[in-house]
């Protein structure tokens, strides 16, 4: 696993070790990226489900001026971060909490890209942080938020049910899929 693009590109980063974890694939890290394209010039980030912190990391080595981590355990993502010399008080903040739960303690702070990478098999969790990001209007008025999921269950999650969002891109990679969505021009 390791850096793909930007300023630390080729860099390698702390993988999980075990099975019990399903990191995002260098291959799928990159179709990310060139989906978003050149959008990365000073962007705050926030990474929910951050595992190693891959995306944040990526983001923040192509521009982005911060990205937030969230994840139950940020162990890997402190020991990237420290591996790669990012200073965590200038260009990341980690939080240790429950997604939904990080969620709700954000007030006044809108992202210019949301990646979430979410337990493939809960569809009804990827539903509730979707609607607690528009409840607490934390994506910017043209931010983008990145999903990752298997695509065996991009049918469980109704995209269009999203009154305030529309899908702006969607490609599978082997069983994953990636849907990016924007807000819904008023």
């Amino acid at each position: 696993m390791r850096v793909v693009g930007g300023s630390l590109k080729g860099r390698v980063l702390t993988p999980f070790k075990g099975t019990a974890v399903r990191p995002t694939s260098d291959k799928v890290k990159g179709a990310i990226f060139n989906m978003l394209g050149q959008r990365f010039d000073g962007e705050r980030v926030l990474d929910l489900f951050a595992g190693t912190g891959s995306l944040g990391i990526e983001a923040i080595s192509r521009g982005a001026a911060e990205a937030v981590f969230v994840d139950r355990d940020c162990t890997l993502v402190k020991k990237n971060l420290t591996a790669l010399g990012i200073d965590s008080k200038e260009s990341a903040r980690l939080i240790e909490r429950d997604v939904v739960s990080a969620l709700k303690g954000f007030k006044g702070t809108a992202f210019d890209v949301i990646f979430i990478d979410a337990p493939y098999k809960d569809a009804e969790l990827l539903k509730d942080i979707l609607t607690e990001i528009h409840r607490r209007e934390l994506l910017s008025s043209d931010g983008l938020i990145v999903c990752e999921l298997s695509k065996r269950y991009v049918g469980e999650v109704d995209f269009s049910a999203l009154s305030n969002m529309s899908i702006k891109k969607e490609k599978t990679y082997g069983d994953t899929a990636i849907v990016i969505l924007s807000r819904k021009e008023a």
